[in-house]
């Protein structure tokens, strides 16, 4: 029987979200950038400009108001999202309970109906702590890199551009250009909060769409763990099956669990001393770098002995990678092959937002030159996944507003200069 939560279902879940807040993030980059358009004035009447801009300062009503919208559209579909979850969930351990002849009580079902409200409220909460914190990383006048709200981002910008034009350092174009850049490699910004068992309260930063993709998987893995620990309790089994995917972390670390890959795909038990491994001294489970941890996608699921098979006998998990390939002089792992792929789409969304923002300021020579790194930064992806023999992932460097259309345009920009 297929597990309810599975590694490629977890890694595809939070897209929707993703790209609902990629959208908002590009839409206020372009409404910045429109307000610094690149000028080609002297600099005494640049000055005059940056100061009339400073004075006005970044209208705010409407990205207000689209950030309201995205709020409201993400509580609604990551309700959706934990509610498909929890029938994924339903549906799984109905059936192996009915093949088992486990009767639930009442009380049981309306205790799961709790706590899966219970986290849904929390994830809603820690969505709502993400959009009203954002803003982007800008390096303020005293060097100390702060997150900055759309306003301050805006004024950060204006107020150093001023400075390196009364110096004379240089043009208006520049100074602008070196602050869009900033902004765009930056991207939005989103801070959650994390309560520890101590009461202690710990705040993370990280870009928008790793924060809304941490949300959603926290969410999801917490509902699908009251469903694990409610079935292994009424199968009284201290048993559990280890999900597996390929390209598994398979570094390892100071703990032992560190190495994804080692332990994925097998049978482990809660106890110590029993016919399987201990779970926690194997797996890591609770912490942050083993089972069911920071960015893991592997879930365990009740094990009953007689009744379960496995999925994957050890001969399969032993080659269940392809095995270590050389690129370019170098040799990956099916883990280090899948971390190039990720770094590059990373580095492709970057290029991505700085050209949005270098045409929504009229930056032409910067918009070329960053043109060129994203035909590049294409080119190796396209020859990358090829040579590693891994599945194309391209759909995860998608950035609104930049689609074959604007990538063609970007070719034939490059193409015109020679």
């Amino acid at each position: 029987m297929k597990y309810p939560i599975t590694p490629d279902y977890l890694q595809h879940v939070p897209d929707e979200l993703i790209t609902l807040y990629l959208d908002l993030e590009t839409y206020i980059i372009q409404k910045i950038c429109e307000s610094l358009a690149i000028q080609g004035e002297p600099n005494a009447t640049a000055l005059e400009l940056i100061r009339q801009l400073q004075r006005r300062g970044m209208p705010l009503t409407e990205i207000e108001a689209r950030i309201k919208k995205t709020l409201g559209i993400s509580q609604k579909k990551l309700t959706e999202a934990l509610e498909n979850a929890a029938a994924r969930n339903n549906a799984y351990y109905s059936t192996a309970f009915d093949a088992l002849g486990v009767v639930q009580e009442r009380a049981e079902l309306d205790e799961m109906a709790a706590e899966v409200e219970a986290i849904t409220r929390q994830t809603q909460d820690l969505m709502r702590n993400i959009t009203q914190s954002m803003g982007f990383g800008m390096r303020g006048m005293d060097g100390d890199i702060v997150i900055s709200n759309v306003q301050q981002t805006y004024q950060t910008i204006l107020d150093k551009a001023e400075l390196r034009v009364l110096s004379g350092a240089d043009s208006y174009n520049v100074a602008i250009r070196d602050g869009i850049r900033e902004m765009a490699n930056s991207g939005l910004i989103g801070e959650w909060v994390e309560y520890s068992d101590e009461g202690g309260t710990v705040y993370h930063r990280n870009r928008v769409d790793v924060a809304v993709r941490r949300a959603v998987m926290t969410g999801v893995t917490q509902i699908s763990g009251q469903y694990t620990e409610m079935a292994a309790e009424s199968m009284n089994t201290p048993y559990f099956e280890i999900t597996a995917h390929r390209g598994a972390r398979d570094k390892d670390g100071p703990n032992g669990w560190e190495n994804h890959k080692a332990w994925q795909g097998k049978v482990y038990s809660i106890r110590s001393g029993d016919k399987y491994p201990n779970i926690y001294a194997v797996c890591g489970l609770g912490d942050v770098a083993g089972l069911e941890g920071a960015n893991c996608r592997h879930r365990r699921f009740p094990f009953v002995e007689g009744f379960s098979e496995r999925t994957y006998t050890d001969e399969e998990l032993a080659k269940i990678d392809k095995p270590p390939f050389t690129y370019q002089g170098r040799e990956y792992s099916a883990y280090e092959a899948t971390q190039e792929q990720r770094r590059t789409e990373t580095a492709l969304r970057k290029v991505k937002r700085r050209m949005i923002a270098e045409k929504a300021a009229g930056d032409e020579d910067a918009y070329l030159a960053d043109a060129a790194r994203y035909q590049a930064l294409n080119t190796h992806y396209q020859a990358f996944t090829k040579a590693a023999g891994l599945p194309s992932q391209i759909e995860r460097s998608f950035i609104p507003d930049f689609g074959p259309k604007e990538a063609r345009e970007a070719a034939k920009a490059l193409a015109q200069q020679g």
